[in-house]
């Protein structure tokens, strides 16, 4: 995303855009059915904290 597009969008749809891109990522390592929980964990803890600097 450049910086213009950014400006044009609502915070909150580029936290929950980012979050759902990385949690994709994420459910596609091999290693998801291992550390997945946790990774799950971090990835909403992340996405609570941006959501709660707006």
């Amino acid at each position: 995303m450049t910086i213009a597009t950014v400006k044009k969008k609502d915070p909150k749809e580029i936290i929950d855009q980012m979050h759902t891109t990385r949690q994709n990522f994420l459910e596609g390592l091999s290693t998801f059915g291992v550390y997945g929980r946790v990774w799950t964990r971090r990835n909403e803890h992340v996405k609570d904290t941006a959501l709660d600097m707006l």
